[in-house]
């Protein structure tokens, strides 16, 4: 029992079997028997924060323990002591000044995020875009030669940077060494961007835009147990079918020429 209490902290969240409960609910509530969260937990309930209180007795000499090690662990000597996302946050104060309780600036700052997502999404579609219009209607000439040029080594780059993201996620949770296949794919588009250039324009924009298609469809498959990532996945669809329209047109208005 002792050695799994002095089970180490990560980041401010505990990661000892002994406190299993904070997986349990975003929001988990360490009570006794005497203390009053009627107040606490309506509040979560008219947030629509999914919550669990957790009762320590203190005739019960199990939940003294817990009780000890739930202070050492805090650093809090009262109840209640509250955790949302596993992290601890203080008393009943302290969470109604948390985040979780402020629906209107927690939304805002969601909405905020989701606008600022779109907008360097779709601003990245820009590029080829412009790719596009040059070669539609610029003159014969170097212009036209060298929007083409730009519009597949964008696309590299692109697909340089969709394949990074998920040594940024392997990076970050510290799990590189256990996922080498997903490592593998982060690193596979990039090489197959580099290779199209070596290509003629004619070859590469059709390559580019199956490897866009497979990178999205892959990329569903790797993210879709993550509930944070349905958002981008939507974004990702979006800007996917974008950048395949704009690199067909440009190879469609080149060859036309």
């Amino acid at each position: 029992m002792n050695a799994t209490m002095s089970s180490p902290v990560v980041s401010g969240t505990a990661t000892t079997p002994f406190f299993s409960e904070l997986a349990a609910a975003r929001v988990v509530v360490y009570q006794s028997p005497v203390t009053d969260v009627r107040e606490l937990v309506g509040l979560l309930g008219r947030r629509g924060v999914a919550y669990r209180t957790v009762v320590l007795s203190m005739g019960s000499h199990r939940d003294r323990e817990r009780f000890h090690a739930l202070q050492a662990f805090t650093g809090w000597e009262t109840l209640p002591q509250v955790f949302v996302d596993g992290q601890f946050v203080g008393g009943e104060a302290e969470l109604r000044r948390h985040p979780v309780t402020q629906r209107d600036a927690a939304r805002r700052q969601s909405i905020s995020a989701d606008r600022l997502q779109s907008l360097l999404g779709y601003g990245g579609v820009v590029p080829f875009l412009v790719g596009l219009l040059v070669v539609a209607f610029a003159g014969e000439g170097g212009a036209r030669d060298l929007a083409a040029r730009l519009t597949v080594g964008y696309g590299a780059v692109i697909l340089s940077f969709l394949g990074a993201v998920h040594w940024g996620r392997l990076l970050e949770r510290g799990t590189l060494e256990q996922a080498p296949m997903v490592a593998f794919w982060g690193v596979l588009p990039a090489v197959v961007g580099w290779a199209t250039l070596a290509l003629p324009f004619a070859w590469a924009v059709p390559i580019q835009v199956l490897a866009f298609v497979e990178v999205y469809v892959m990329d569903r498959q790797l993210l879709r147990r993550e509930p944070a990532a349905g958002g981008y996945l939507r974004l990702r669809a979006r800007l996917t079918g974008a950048v395949a329209s704009l690199l067909l047109g440009t190879w469609a208005a080149l060859a036309l020429v």
